[in-house]
């Protein structure tokens, strides 16, 4: 085991772009297994040599730095598919609006008829029917 310590002393080591690089990997060996294709296969190879790659890679700022940037973008992803669960959850009761004046997502519960809806961004009034 001390000769595994030895290599990777120095190195940068894996994160959670490199497992995102790994659990991607078994997409196109999977496609490849169903439609007997081998091409599609090499790009498992080509994700995996690049998880290694960026494993193995001693320019740590580097590698953290792009671990970083991934991080941002994954966050993104999360709350945009947040956002878009939360309005399936909440269809049946609430029913959703956009301020005219600041586009701020606003909701209003369901089966009230005419309301004022006033954005909490703004203050801007506008009247809706729910």
């Amino acid at each position: 085991m001390n000769w595994f310590k030895k290599l990777m002393d120095g190195r940068y080591g894996y994160n959670e772009l490199s497992i995102m690089l790994i659990t991607l990997s078994f997409l196109p060996m999977v496609i490849a297994g169903f439609s007997k294709r081998i091409q599609i296969a090499s790009l498992t190879y080509v994700l995996l040599g690049l998880c290694i790659y960026r494993t193995l890679s001693k320019q740590i700022e580097r590698r953290s730095l792009e671990n970083q940037k991934f991080m941002i973008w994954l966050s993104l992803v999360y709350s945009y598919i947040e956002e878009i669960y939360n309005g399936i959850k909440n269809f049946i009761n609430y029913k959703y609006f956009k301020c005219p004046h600041c586009q701020q997502r606003l909701r209003a519960p369901r089966g009230q008829g005419k309301v004022v809806i006033i954005c909490s961004n703004c203050n801007t009034k506008f009247t809706e029917i729910t």
